[in-house]
């Protein structure tokens, strides 16, 4: 192997370990009405395995419209077990009210997250009616520790 590869190499062998195996973990719900925060899914690094998240994406429509319309959220947070759960990684809000207005917005990538650290994607409705769709995903390849 050329000398100029072998440094790309050492740098990958240091963010993704042995036995490497794709994560790609998602959610598109169903148009859903107004809801306090709901946990959409949750990951959880196993014991002595590491994830490096390569990317990911949140994204809000809104399917029905509400009178009157509210702020709808979608919530991305990680940390370790029993970190704070206000902590907010990436969040997308919206006052939006006509039938498939949608915003979304990219998920920062080249995050390395150790054995038990969680990744949650929550979402909510504050508005009086109507319903939106929530999608979330990140994509990763999780390894030995």
């Amino acid at each position: 192997m050329p000398a100029s590869n072998s440094r790309f190499g050492s740098v990958k062998s240091a963010l993704i370990g042995a036995n490497p195996i794709a994560i790609d973990l998602g959610v598109t719900s169903i148009p859903q009405p107004p809801h306090a925060v709901t946990d959409r899914f949750v990951y959880t690094v196993p014991v002595g395995r590491k994830l490096y998240l390569v990317g990911g994406w949140v994204r809000l429509r809104r399917a029905t419209a509400a009178a009157p319309a509210g702020l709808a959220r979608l919530i991305v947070q990680y940390g370790p077990t029993g970190f704070d759960a206000t902590l907010v990684f990436c969040g997308l809000s919206a006052n939006m009210n006509a039938v498939n207005d949608a915003e979304g917005v990219p998920v920062a990538s080249g995050l390395v997250m150790t054995a038990g650290w969680i990744w949650r994607f929550r979402s909510r409705d504050d508005s009086t009616g109507g319903t939106i769709e929530e999608i979330g995903s990140i994509a990763g390849i999780e390894s030995d520790a």
